[in-house]
């Protein structure tokens, strides 16, 4: 069975699935891989995932599933994960201050027009600064399925949208349509052309998921070699055998109309990743970093300028700690005063008991002396006695002095 339609689980159990091949323009496996790629290159330990529920499509829920599993198996690595049950502002901003206390790096599943809706929310909270990162995949242009990933809606938020998504990367499959030659059976125009022409139906150029279109296209042409090799190798009765037909597409390459095609070990197609960036100058995303999907290797296609010249890639974790607090970031008087402020309250406590002490020592030693003295006069009262007695003794002849 050859199908155009991704299905991961299913194509890689092969007991479930022996003769099944795929030939869908994308892979489960091939983002799983390309986010492990890059989170673990640009050493970003700490990954916030934003998964928008109100999404129709799918691929996104699929895709951002494989990808949790994908990181949360990196050691060391913390994923945080939380969902948006609609595209509000509130919603947003609420997602954006816990993504602020917890990472830099946020991985949104979405729709294009929510991406937006995100950055503009973000750049109104100081999180496009370049210290924030912003990561979606665009599967192919499809505005009906995954909307349009631009800046420009002709909104009063157009500019606001344009600065914003400077802080934005991009995901993408490796898009095979600009190797289509110009005016062939698969050209857009021509498709639109030959629907109306042929069926009375109307296919605009922006309607056209052209992928999904050239994919059971690419089975035909691709099954069509594979029966003449096996009938000119094992002869007419092996046409008849779908597990040996269906194992001779296993790791082999086909030159096709569109390019050269891969099929793994697993009877699914490869198809290679980009990450883009937001080019300011052309205002457009242009892809900076490729990866191989068959080999897992990357290649740096050109050079790659983060924010106002700011060092890329951004650090994991601010030098101040996600609150602000890091000891990294104390100066020496702020230092002494977080010293001393803990132990105020007990040096308070101690000088507190040591004059209790005092008073309770000064108070029972008064208490002490008053309870032995019983009578205390005053020697101005004592003087003009002993001058009495002094007299007397003085007068009497029988007492010398």
């Amino acid at each position: 069975m050859i199908t155009s339609i991704n299905n991961q689980n299913v194509i890689r159990e092969k007991k479930l699935s022996p003769t099944f091949i795929s030939v869908s323009h994308y892979s489960d496996g091939g983002y799983f891989d390309f986010y492990r790629t890059i989170v673990m290159a640009f050493k970003w330990l700490s990954v916030f995932v934003l998964i928008d529920d109100s999404t129709v499509s799918q691929h996104y829920f699929i895709v951002s599933r494989i990808v949790v599993q994908g990181l949360s198996a990196i050691p060391n690595q913390t994923v945080t994960v939380r969902h948006i049950q609609k595209p509000l502002s509130i919603q947003f901003q609420k997602a954006l201050r816990e993504f602020q206390s917890v990472s830099r790096v946020l991985l949104f599943f979405g729709r294009a027009e929510h991406a937006r809706s995100l950055l503009i929310n973000a750049l109104s909270l100081n999180m496009t600064d370049g210290e924030y990162v912003y990561i979606t995949t665009e599967n192919f242009v499809y505005p009906l399925f995954y909307g349009t990933l631009d800046w420009r809606y002709g909104d009063e938020n157009d500019k606001i949208a344009r600065d914003a998504f400077e802080s934005l990367l991009v995901i993408r499959p490796v898009d095979f349509n600009e190797t289509l030659p110009p005016g062939g059976a698969m050209d857009p125009a021509e498709l639109s052309r030959r629907a109306l022409s042929n069926y009375n139906f109307s296919l605009p150029l922006t309607e056209q998921p052209l992928p999904n279109l050239i994919a059971p296209y690419l089975s035909m042409e691709m099954f069509a070699q594979v029966l003449n090799e096996s009938f000119v190798k094992y002869g007419s009765s092996s046409l008849n055998d779908g597990r040996h037909l269906a194992g001779m597409f296993i790791n082999k390459t086909f030159d096709t109309f569109v390019g050269k095609i891969v099929i793994d070990g697993f009877g699914q197609r490869t198809v290679d990743f980009t990450l883009s960036g937001f080019d300011a100058t052309n205002r457009t995303f242009s892809p900076f970093l490729f990866m191989n999907t068959k080999t897992g290797e990357t290649r740096v296609l050109r050079d790659f300028f983060w924010i106002k010249g700011k060092t890329w890639p951004p650090r994991n974790k601010p030098k101040c700690g996600f609150s602000g607090d890091s000891w990294d970031c104390r100066t020496t008087t702020n230092t002494l005063l977080s010293g001393f402020l803990p132990a105020f309250p007990i040096m308070t406590l101690l000088v507190l008991f040591a004059l209790f002490c005092c008073y309770r020592s000064h108070y029972l030693s008064e208490k002490a002396s008053s309870s032995y003295i019983l009578w205390r006069l005053d020697e101005v009262l004592l003087l003009p006695a002993l001058q009495n007695v002094s007299t007397r003794f003085s007068q009497d002849p029988h007492i010398q002095i």
